[in-house]
């Protein structure tokens, strides 16, 4: 897809009212200058414009909401991964606060994998991203370890980044209960 700005306005006094009846009567000519227009298509391809390159590269930045949320909420890189659900959580409350409806969770996982973050084998995990904030106040760093802020005596406990594993403390509702009071909040 490309993108043809049209910059022009043409006055009130330059307008054609019977704009219709003015192309159907050289609709033979119009027709005869399509075809050598795709005569010349066939023959040396599109040679797009410079500006018609610009204003379709600038609509497609302005139209990726997927690259927009990876820029406000994901790092990406070698090493890094994050849980499908989670991320996919995290994309749908993003797009509902800016406005936007999210897309379907495997269709997110398909524009991932476009940009190169793949399956990992289980088909839970997305390989070549991470949030940068996990839903339990931690931040991801740029190596893809996870760390706490302040003294967090959970911290050390959690296998991140990896696999859940059952807690001798009461479980995750609990941890997330001490982190919140850890962290100054109530809970």
């Amino acid at each position: 897809m490309i993108l043809v700005p049209f910059t022009v306005t043409i006055t009130e006094a330059n307008r054609d009212p019977h704009l219709y009846d003015t192309l159907k009567a050289e609709g033979a000519g119009i027709l005869n200058w399509m075809l050598a227009g795709l005569r010349d298509y066939k023959t040396n391809g599109l040679n797009v414009a410079q500006a018609i390159q610009a204003a379709t590269a600038a609509y497609r930045t302005e139209q990726d909401l997927i690259g927009e949320w990876i820029a406000d909420n994901c790092v990406t890189g070698a090493g890094m991964h994050e849980d499908k659900r989670s991320l996919y959580a995290d994309y749908a409350n993003w797009a509902r606060t800016s406005g936007y409806m999210p897309v379907s969770q495997k269709r997110l996982t398909r524009q991932l994998g476009d940009r190169g973050c793949r399956l990992d084998p289980s088909k839970r995990s997305i390989l070549g991203l991470a949030l940068k904030h996990s839903s339990i106040g931690r931040v991801r760093s740029m190596n893809g370890s996870m760390t706490a802020s302040g003294d967090d005596p959970v911290a050390n406990i959690i296998d991140w980044p990896g696999k859940r594993r059952p807690m001798p403390d009461g479980g995750w509702l609990a941890r997330m209960a001490r982190m919140a009071k850890v962290d100054g909040g109530s809970a």
